[in-house]
């Protein structure tokens, strides 16, 4: 196998807090490694040893990963999500999301990437989720006369149509307040 010049390998942050963004985030950028450098379903294993380091390799010795095991690259992730990353209870994530507020110094982009990932962690089917997220929007934008326009919009307003709404707003206010 030949590597691809300039693309890192990546790895395991497990010193983060976040186990479950670090996760994620290896998983996403060590599929994408593998896909790149064409690596051999059955080498999978060694990759993922390689990348999350001693404490990994700590983690997959716990595990007591059989051969079988290293050969099965689905069943290695879902081994090794299921032994770091804590399963969110979906009651608590809904109130949290549902006592989400967009800070001052917070974008719409910024507000709205944060109630995405948190309703992620809701158990909502696609649907709610985006009514979910749509109403947090409207409840949680910074700027009142926004959420005035917002619910103005009454039951056509739907997440794309808000979310245009409340990034051109935002740049109106930001464009004004530069005078």
């Amino acid at each position: 196998m030949s590597s691809v010049p300039n693309v890192p390998h990546p790895m395991l942050q497990l010193d983060n807090p976040n186990k479950r963004k670090a996760f994620l985030e290896w998983k996403d950028f060590l599929s994408s490694f593998i896909v790149i450098n064409n690596v051999q379903k059955e080498q999978i294993y060694n990759y993922m040893l390689l990348s999350s380091g001693s404490k990994g390799r700590d983690l997959f010795e716990a595990m007591q990963v059989s051969t079988e095991d290293k050969a099965n690259p689905d069943k290695l992730w879902n081994m090794f999500e299921d032994y770091m990353v804590e399963k969110p209870n979906k009651w608590v994530q809904r109130i949290e999301l549902q006592c989400m507020t967009q800070s001052t110094d917070e974008t719409v982009e910024e507000f709205i990437l944060r109630l995405r990932n948190k309703a992620d962690n809701c158990s909502f089917s696609e649907e709610t989720k985006q009514e979910r997220i749509l109403e947090q929007l409207i409840k949680g934008i910074k700027y009142p006369d926004h959420q005035k326009k917002l619910l103005s919009k009454g039951d056509t307003l739907d997440l794309k149509t808000a979310i245009e709404v409340a990034k051109a707003h935002e740049a109106t206010v930001s464009g004004m307040s530069r005078y």
